[in-house]
């Protein structure tokens, strides 16, 4: 898939299908996506397009339930029996 950097909602739908997604840079953007697109390319999710496609796979990351755990204990664990 080639997706534009501007958007990290459409990296992040892209890397969800487990194929290959490639970057297509644009000028601009700013530190919190430098930041997202660099964690992307270490874990080997997204590539920077270079006009060649080469097939490559990677694990789907499994954020759901950490990120869950957090607010589940403040709901849960604050919560009073009664």
């Amino acid at each position: 898939m080639l997706v534009t950097a501007h958007s990290i909602s459409m990296i992040s739908e892209a890397a969800a299908t487990r194929k290959p997604v490639y970057v297509f840079e644009l000028a601009g953007g700013n530190a919190k996506f430098a930041h997202f697109h660099e964690a992307m390319r270490a874990g080997g999710i997204t590539t920077r397009s270079s006009g060649r496609i080469e097939p490559w796979s990677y694990s789907v990351p499994r954020d759901t339930a950490p990120a869950c755990a957090v607010p589940r204990a403040l709901v849960f664990g604050r919560r009073k029996r009664v």
